[in-house]
């Protein structure tokens, strides 16, 4: 479990977050996928409806 000082300050522990998935590819989803990206996590997006997830990659692509 991650803890955290007096300041407000994290101090990760053994089960500090490593991995996020993204439940849901909308216009939400999509873009907390890639922020968590961008700020180094290994980030897994997934949606029911395939098309979702197309588009979801086509417009992080064309953002990048």
């Amino acid at each position: 479990m991650a803890t955290s000082d007096a300041a407000g300050t994290a101090n990760a522990g053994d089960d500090a977050v490593q991995e996020i998935l993204v439940v849901g590819c909308g216009a939400m989803g999509s873009q907390i996928a890639m922020t968590c990206a961008l700020a180094g996590y290994r980030t897994t997006a997934f949606d029911l409806d395939a098309a979702a997830l197309d588009r979801a990659a086509a417009e992080l692509r064309r953002r990048l």
